[in-house]
């Protein structure tokens, strides 16, 4: 998982740990945005009207 936009100063977590844990909560919102996008995409109009 790419990061941009975290920088992590050590201040509670290891990066390791950061990266575990933070993965692992946000998955499922990840999961469910590029549902959704895919879904957008099949049921966009074809023609602009």
């Amino acid at each position: 998982m790419n990061w941009f936009g975290i920088s992590n100063e050590n201040e509670f977590y290891s990066q390791h740990d950061l990266s575990k844990i933070f993965s692992g909560d946000v998955r499922g919102v990840i999961e469910t945005w590029a549902e959704q996008k895919t879904q957008a995409r099949e049921t966009r109009p074809r023609t602009i009207i």
